[in-house]
């Protein structure tokens, strides 16, 4: 339970007025005033009634001030300063005696009294007390005091003493802002205003106006943390503050400047470093709508440093700063909407900066190195280790790492048009080199992998303008899937690429060429993820039609089709051929098949599976006309008999599938011709004839009653081409069995 404040106090004066009756009498008498006054208060009352009573009263720490001078008795000075904190903690102190006490609290220590370490400790404890509870007391001279006061403690050689002072500094500074608001009286502006502009000098070894006058030498450290500190919880209020705006400009922002190489050749010491690059960052990040000049300049003199490829930790905190910047996606648009585009090149820049030491790292580091987190990252940030006076150890391709993360970082905050547009060359540059050279571990490709998706649905999610951008990202993921020799990276890949175009399906037009190009040589397990992504595209005629174009290419490519179409088609099946060779450059697979290759042709099968699932959108006389007319070039090309024969077989399956879908109608002519127009050219082989009669056979078995007159002149068509050929074959009479009559055979078993 513990002892009622009253009781304590008159315990303490008691043996206060014993100590100090024979030295010192007006210290005895002080004290028997007091305890007169303890008396006089009812037993009953709480604390707080005791603490109320007692503030009404200056004489109250009469006693304690006076031991506090007293020299050379360490036991009154342990007692006096004991019972302070006691007054000072329950708020007993009356306002008028506030500015006195923190002038015997500073008198201690200063060195006026040696009072060891618990006593600077309490003396600490007392100051941030004093400063809240009696804000209206502490301001101008008695805040100096009051900052003084932790200053010069804070300069001691005892841990404790010195981290408490730091400590109290910050909480203290933080109070001083606090106070700031609309309805308070100017001077609690006037206070934080002088206490920026102090730090402010104090930073760049400047002499203050306000603060530190009276203190030794102060730590730029703990300035520099200060600063921090006010950035971090106040940026409000500074914004707000033409004065304390002014002074960040005229000068903490030089000194940050100067601090990154910007002025002089002076380096930092590492712990000055640090904090240099963490206030440069959170500056940024917390004052760029109001200070968009001064976090430009800091933007660029953080790219400088990014690229400067220094051989201290200059480049490296530099890194770490601007990963934090460009993993903040709000202040990277903001930092673009709005703004014209001769604006917005420092972030431009500083993109630009951060990939280049990805894109430019020396094969050594990410040929030797397995880049992740594991080998390259360290347990804390060189930012965070304020503790150390020199640079730690790290990995040798620590920025190399830093960056790749912040790369990925980015990635996923582009959105914007402008950044979008500013920023993926060199993330696509730094992107190519992680998912295709780098030895990355498994986690850091993950990041990269999704980074590219997500830079290429950004670009895609924004209209044609980013076609270019949305089709460099995927022929990047496409390159990379051709090219890549583990099994797991290129299943990883293949989902990529199907899911990046899953998600863009209806937008893709020729980038559908290197996205099924990439299947093309792909083991049959993993094809079978490329059903759901032409199912994607099956919701539109366009995109449909695209797909089309794209497997055309493929197709005619391994057919050894040369045939050109109208001037529109050949455009559009160059254009899917560029991008299908800017893809997958010299790691494609052959293109032509010799005549004795045999196989599935892999754009034949395709055209057949969608042609078959989505065979509703056959009724468009465009899509019908591409899928057929290709398949029925393939059957007369050069190609081997295999794939001639397949070429075949997929068209009697779209066929009947058509014949199929409209069997609650009329069949017309414009099914049927397909088969017709494969029976009689001249190229034809038999065996085609042949599957070309047996779905005859079967479509007149199966549906013969919903041919339209049409059709069946079509069906009569076909008929006579044969009967012509029997004939011609019987009046031949060259004693063989001819062609005709065993295709006569196959139309009347």
């Amino acid at each position: 339970m513990s002892i009622n404040l009253g009781t304590l106090l008159l315990s303490e004066l008691q043996s206060l007025s014993t100590e100090a009756r024979r030295k010192h009498p007006d210290i005895k008498e002080a004290a028997e005033r007091v305890i007169v006054i303890l008396r006089g208060i009812k037993d009953d009352n709480t604390d707080e009634g005791i603490a109320r009573e007692l503030s009404n009263s200056d004489e109250v720490i009469r006693p304690f001030i006076l031991a506090c001078h007293a020299s050379n008795n360490q036991r009154l000075l342990t007692t006096a300063v004991h019972c302070l904190q006691q007054l000072v903690s329950r708020h007993a102190i009356n306002p008028s005696s506030v500015r006195e006490t923190l002038q015997t609290l500073g008198h201690i220590a200063g060195g006026g009294q040696s009072g060891g370490v618990d006593v600077q400790v309490k003396v600490l404890q007392m100051v941030l007390p004093l400063v809240t509870f009696y804000s209206e007391c502490v301001s101008g001279e008695a805040l100096v005091a009051a900052f003084d006061l932790c200053l010069t403690l804070q300069r001691s050689r005892d841990a404790v003493v010195g981290n408490t002072a730091a400590a109290i500094l910050r909480q203290m500074v933080v109070a001083v802002f606090d106070r700031v608001n609309p309805e308070s009286p100017d001077q609690c502006p006037r206070d934080a205003y002088y206490v920026l502009q102090d730090l402010c000098l104090l930073a760049a070894d400047q002499s203050p106006v306000f603060i530190g006058r009276s203190a030794p030498a102060v730590d730029k450290r703990v300035v520099l943390e200060l600063i921090e500190s006010v950035l971090a919880n106040h940026a409000r209020v500074i914004a707000d503050h033409a004065g304390m705006a002014q002074a960040l400009r005229e000068r903490l922002v030089p000194f940050l400047v100067a601090a990154f190489g910007g002025g002089g050749d002076k380096r930092l010491v590492f712990g000055v470093a640090v904090r240099c690059s963490r206030i440069a960052a959170l500056f940024v990040r917390r004052l760029f709508e109001d200070l968009a000049p001064e976090c430009e300049l800091l933007i660029a003199v953080l790219s400088r440093a990014v690229a400067s490829d220094s051989s201290d930790s200059s480049q490296l905190l530099a890194l770490e700063a601007a990963r934090a910047l460009l993993h903040d996606a709000p202040l990277l648009h903001a930092q673009y909407d709005g703004r014209d585009e001769g604006g917005c090149h420092v972030v431009r820049d500083l993109v630009s900066a951060v990939c280049g030491v990805v894109s430019s790292a020396q094969r050594g580091v990410i040929g030797q190195h397995v880049i992740g987190a594991e080998s390259c990252g360290v347990r804390l940030a060189l930012a965070q280790q304020l503790d150390k006076a020199e640079a730690p150890a790290v990995p040798p391709a620590y920025g190399f790492y830093l960056a790749s993360m912040a790369v990925v970082d980015l990635a996923g905050g582009l959105e914007s048009r402008l950044l979008v547009s500013h920023a993926w060359e060199a993330v696509h540059a730094a992107l190519a080199v992680l998912i295709l050279e780098a030895k990355t571990d498994d986690a850091l490709f993950a990041l990269a992998l999704a980074a590219a998706q997500r830079l290429a649905e950004a670009a895609g999610a924004l209209g044609e303008e980013m076609d270019g951008t949305r089709d460099a990202m995927l022929a990047l993921l496409c390159r990379a899937s051709v090219s890549a020799d583990d099994g797991r990276r290129v299943q990883s890949l293949l989902r990529a690429v199907v899911g990046t175009a899953q998600r863009l399906a209806l937008t893709l037009r020729a980038a559908w060429g290197p996205v099924l190009a990439v299947f093309e040589s792909a083991p049959a397990e993993d094809c079978a993820i490329i059903d759901g992504l032409l199912a994607a595209a099956g919701h539109s005629a366009d995109a449909a039609m695209w797909v089309i174009r794209g497997l055309r290419v493929l197709g005619s490519e391994q057919s050894g089709i040369t045939e050109a179409g109208d001037e529109d088609e050949d455009r559009e099946d160059e254009e899917v051929r560029r991008l299908i060779a800017g893809a997958l450059g010299s790691d494609r697979p052959p293109r032509v098949r010799s005549s004795s290759s045999s196989g599935p042709v892999f754009a034949v099968e395709q055209l057949r599976r969608f042609a078959v699932a989505h065979v509703d959108l056959l009724s468009d006389h465009g899509l019908w006309a591409a899928i057929t007319d290709q398949l029925l070039l393939t059957t007369a090309s050069v190609a081997s008999v295999a794939i001639r024969t397949q070429s075949c077989e997929a068209l009697c399956d779209v066929v009947l599938a058509a014949t199929v879908a409209q069997s609650s109608k009329e069949v017309g002519a414009l099914v049927l011709r397909p088969l017709c127009q494969m029976y009689q050219h001249k190229q034809t082989l038999v065996a085609v004839r042949k599957l070309t009669l047996d779905t005859l056979h079967r479509l007149l078995q199966e549906s013969g009653h919903s041919i339209a007159p049409a059709g069946w002149d079509v069906v009569f068509d076909i008929i006579q081409s044969v009967t012509t050929a029997a004939a011609a074959a019987a009046a031949a009479d060259d004693g063989g069995d001819d062609d005709g009559g065993v295709l006569m055979r196959c139309v009347f078993p």
